[in-house]
């Protein structure tokens, strides 16, 4: 993928991506020949539904769910979020971490009046063995919603779903539902797997999954609900749909996870060590890279977040010439906010407003890239310097 202007480096890949040329072409090709409105009855609407189907199917074998779960087309992962908050019943209790994204924390306590928050650990990944804990000491009747993001907005730090999904499972009247917007097509990820006998397939006990368009260089203003079919969901979409838009989601996912799955991720963590070990060669910065060394594979190898000591980091970003990167979410970064992420990792409130998240697009990325990201950033860290001394 391209960079959007081949004098900038973009670095916030984890906000938007830039829509890739099969998305592109999709979203041109169907807003041209398929202007009906995929509700009618006649034999356009009849064509543009069958499109959306088709482009629901895409998405749902990426995660080998066709047969196991259906699909909500909503307008963002945030409405996902929210949505999947709303399908519960009533009196369930909501499990998650201070970790989650500011949409399914918002969510969470409008849609419940009982939300319990799950022990993280330095790096914001849930603590299993205090989730287990927790869930033991609840009473069998009680209705549990667990909702875990797969990779963290800010941190890129890995989530262990699979060992969630299972534990979950182990017990009656609990749903969970994973936010992967930013893994989906990125990372291996499943809903099913075939059963043993070779007849139909298991399901993973992911009962709802968010996924997001804009992450995976699709359009922007276009997410879904993937759900179990067990679940009883309100499948209308409100207003007409996008059918472009729709489509367009699909044909990225279909590119993004081709082009994952080809990446060697040994090499791209390979390239983000040899990011650090610049910035701190020179520089005399104290800067502490919010991830675990000794298991880097515990988070995705194309983010990082810098603790920038004496460097606010919101002055750096609007200083910064030729380079683009974010001090963390752009959900919260109008707002000037402190990072609750960063708050529920333990933490100062300072902290966070000298922390920058450098996320990058792995296709194609390679050394070169790497040390002109390194220069950059020490041209302008250099000028700040200069401008505050």
């Amino acid at each position: 993928m391209d960079d959007v202007d081949a004098n900038i480096l973009y670095l916030d890949y984890m906000a938007s991506t830039p829509m890739c040329e099969e998305a592109l072409h999709t979203y041109v090709h169907v807003g041209e020949t398929c202007v009906y409105n995929a509700q009618s009855a006649h034999v356009g609407g009849i064509q543009a539904s069958g499109l959306i189907q088709e482009a629901k199917n895409t998405l749902l074998d990426i995660v080998d769910a066709r047969t196991t779960h259906g699909l909500i087309f909503l307008s963002s992962a945030t409405r996902a979020n929210y949505r999947a908050c709303g399908s519960l019943l009533p009196n369930t209790t909501v499990y998650m971490t201070k970790t989650e994204h500011s949409s399914m924390l918002s969510a969470g306590v409008i849609c419940s009046s009982r939300v319990k928050y799950v022990p993280c650990d330095s790096y914001g990944a849930m603590n299993l063995t205090s989730f287990c804990n927790m869930l033991q000491q609840e009473d069998p009747d009680t209705k549990i919603l667990v909702t875990l993001m797969h990779v963290n907005n800010e941190l890129g730090t890995i989530n262990h779903i699979y060992e969630t999904a299972y534990i979950c499972s182990t017990r009656p009247n609990t749903w969970f539902h994973v936010d992967a917007s930013q893994s989906f097509c990125k990372l291996p990820l499943k809903l099913s797997m075939p059963n043993a006998n070779g007849n139909g397939r298991k399901k993973s006990h992911i009962h709802m999954l968010t996924i997001s368009g804009h992450k995976i260089h699709g359009p922007k203003g276009i997410g879904a609900l993937i759900y179990d079919t067990d679940m009883v969901m309100k499948h209308r979409f409100i207003g007409t749909p996008d059918t472009p838009a729709m489509c367009s989601f699909a044909a990225a996912a279909r590119s993004t996870h081709e082009d994952y799955s080809n990446i060697d991720m040994n090499y791209i963590h390979q390239l983000r060590r040899r990011l650090l070990w610049g910035l701190m060669e020179k520089t005399d910065l104290k800067i502490r890279a919010n991830y675990d060394a000794q298991n880097s594979e515990n988070s995705v190898p194309w983010c990082v977040n810098l603790f920038l000591k004496d460097i606010f980091v919101d002055d750096l970003i609007q200083l910064s010439d030729g380079v683009i990167f974010s001090a963390g979410s752009a959900c919260n970064s109008q707002s000037r906010l402190d990072s609750h992420v960063l708050a529920a990792c333990g933490y100062e409130p300072h902290y966070s407003r000298q922390c920058a998240r450098l996320s990058f697009d792995p296709i194609g990325a390679n050394e070169e890239f790497i040390d002109d990201i390194i220069y950059r950033l020490v041209s302008n860290i250099d000028l700040y310097h200069s401008i505050n001394a």
